[in-house]
C-alpha cells in the first residue's frame, strides 16, 4: 500500500495567526486552510509555486481571521 506524503506550510496572517497550505501527492495541487488574507496566500503561492491548483479550501470556523478571505 502506498502512503501518501502531504507538505504543511504555515502562512503567518495579521499579527496572531496562521493560515495552511497543503500540497498532496500532486506537487502543484493544493488545499487551503483559513485563508482569511488572500492577498498574502496568493502571494505565498506565486512565490513558493510555479504553477498551481487549489483543489480545495476548509474553514475551521466562521470568524474574520480564519474565512474572511472567503470572498
Amino acid at each position: 500500500m502506498l502512503k501518501k506524503i502531504y507538505r504543511i506550510f504555515a502562512v503567518p496572517l495579521f499579527q496572531d495567526n496562521y493560515s495552511y497550505v497543503i500540497q498532496g501527492s500532486k506537487p502543484n495541487e493544493l488545499v487551503l486552510v483559513d485563508p482569511a488574507n488572500p492577498t498574502v496566500i496568493l502571494d505565498f503561492l506565486k512565490k513558493n509555486f510555479n504553477d498551481f491548483e487549489v483543489s480545495n479550501i476548509l474553514y475551521t470556523h466562521k470568524h474574520w481571521d480564519h474565512a474572511g478571505g472567503n470572498e
